[in-house]
């Protein structure tokens, strides 16, 4: 059978964590250091909730959107061997 858009949304997220890139879909939390979890950083939150839109998918907050990781924070505040990467 063919994969729902959304499961292809959050495939593609995954890999770009996975990858160390920012996601573009906001699908994928990360809780680094027993923190609460957080959005992955994210490619393009100004144009996010558009995206979801036409996937279908629910609009995220705006206090989501701006309290998702950044590639700075997780850079700083996490080695980069606890850090999804390649394998």
């Amino acid at each position: 059978g063919w994969a729902d858009e959304r499961d292809l949304a959050y495939l593609h997220d995954l890999v770009d964590m996975q990858s160390g890139r920012p996601q573009t879909h906001a699908t994928v939390t990360y809780s680094g250091g027993g923190e609460k979890a957080r959005l992955w950083p994210l490619a393009g939150p100004e144009e996010l909730n558009d995206l979801r839109a036409m996937l279908n998918m629910a609009p995220l907050s705006g206090e989501e959107i701006t309290h998702a990781w950044t590639v700075e924070e997780l850079t700083h505040h996490h080695p980069v061997d606890t850090l999804p990467h390649d394998r």
